[in-house]
């Protein structure tokens, strides 16, 4: 009968792609509830572009993603605080046993929420979580990771092929391609920011996310926090499609800005040079 609070940011999101993460939102709502019972279960949309979310998608893009939700609310007008601050907005104002943090272009497997609060329940030193995912095309993504290094994250903005090539160990250890992917594994170091499903308590121990990191970094730094005060895992059986990723082919403006958050993780937790 746990009670769960979803918070998904959304920026410019295209209506195809937040259509979609919205419906799998519902259909996993649904299960979640058919099977559980539960009856409490709020959805927060946190708006940071400057326009109404109902000017920039049509009504019908919401009935779905409300169909199934007992509390739910646009937050808008703020602006671009980013990512992580918006987040905190939304949990500033729900109150449930369990959160889940989702980007606008996230699809959930139909079963990943009830599957995920199940393992937060069952085992009580996690208190979050990343899941298996894949890219929109079918290829395996590795959200867990270990602790960055600045060697490891040059490489990740240089061609696939080459980065491969010199230090194909040390991107393999970075990313845990050597997790399983049957089984769950505890102890994971950083969780990615992309979906992590929490025990609210304690995301509101530590405060949320730090408001310092506006775009990257804000996960790993969340992670390093929430660490000290129980386990992180992975749970293959939680699925997920995700279609975003990969600064470095997104243009300079977000090469810049995963610099500038790679300089602050580093000078607030420490450098590690390869």
């Amino acid at each position: 009968m746990a009670s769960l609070a979803i918070s998904v940011v959304t920026f410019n999101t295209s209506e195809d792609v937040f259509a979609q993460t919205l419906s799998s939102i519902s259909e996993s709502v649904s299960t979640y509830k058919k099977v559980r019972g539960v009856k409490e279960v709020a959805l927060r949309i946190v708006n940071n572009a400057d326009e109404k979310l109902c000017s920039l998608y049509n009504p019908v893009v919401f009935e779905t993603a409300t169909e199934f939700v007992d509390d739910f609310r646009v937050i808008e007008g703020h602006g671009n605080i980013g990512y992580g601050s918006a987040h905190n907005l939304a949990l500033a104002e729900m109150d449930a046993e369990f959160y889940l943090i989702m980007n606008p272009d996230v699809i959930i497997q139909r079963d990943a929420i009830r599957v995920g609060v199940d393992f937060l329940n069952t085992v009580d030193n996690v208190i979050a979580l990343n899941p298996f995912c894949e890219d929109q095309y079918g290829n395996r993504q590795y959200l867990c990771k270990t602790y960055p290094s600045v060697l490891g994250l040059l490489l990740r903005a240089i061609p696939k092929k080459i980065g491969e090539q010199f230090l194909a160990g040390l991107q393999s250890r970075y990313e845990m391609r050597d997790i399983s992917g049957e089984s769950p594994t505890t102890g994971v170091p950083l969780l990615s920011g992309c979906f992590i499903l929490a025990k609210r308590e304690h995301l509101k121990a530590v405060g949320g996310f730090n408001p310092d990191y506006f775009l990257y970094f804000e996960d790993f730094d969340l992670s390093l926090r929430l660490g000290l005060m129980g386990d992180l895992a992975y749970l293959p059986q939680m699925k997920i499609v995700h279609r975003g990723g990969n600064a470095s082919k997104k243009g300079i403006w977000h090469i810049s800005m995963f610099v500038r958050s790679s300089f602050r993780f580093f000078q607030n937790h420490g450098w590690r040079w390869y």
